[in-house]
C-alpha cells in the first residue's frame, strides 16, 4: 500500500524552486519522494529521527545529492506522510 503524501506549504515553495533550479537535485528529491510513498518507514531509506520544541518528532530522509534531505513526519490519518520541509542540511 502506498502512502499519499501531504505537502506543508513550506515544502510546496520549497520544491517549486528546486524544479525551477537543478536537474540533479530535482531528480534525487523526486526519487526519495517516491521512495517514502511507497515505504515511509523502510530501513534502508536511512531516515534519522529527531525531536524538537517547534514542530515535535520529525524524520529526515536523505536524498543522496549534495546535503539535501526531505523532513517529513506521519500523517495524522492512515497511509498519510506530511512533508514537512526540502532542506540543505550540512552535517
Amino acid at each position: 500500500m502506498t502512502s499519499e503524501l501531504l505537502w506543508w506549504p513550506a515544502a510546496d515553495t520549497a520544491m517549486n524552486r528546486i524544479d525551477a533550479v537543478d536537474d540533479q537535485r530535482r531528480a534525487a528529491v523526486r526519487r526519495t519522494l517516491a521512495r517514502l510513498e511507497v515505504n515511509p518507514l523502510e530501513p534502508r531509506l536511512g531516515t534519522r529521527q529527531f525531536r524538537t520544541p517547534e514542530y515535535g518528532h520529525i524524520r529526515a530522509t536523505p536524498c543522496r545529492h549534495e546535503d539535501w534531505y526531505v523532513l517529513w513526519q506521519i500523517g495524522e490519518e492512515a497511509g498519510t506522510v506530511e512533508i514537512v520541509m526540502l532542506a540543505e542540511i550540512p552535517v
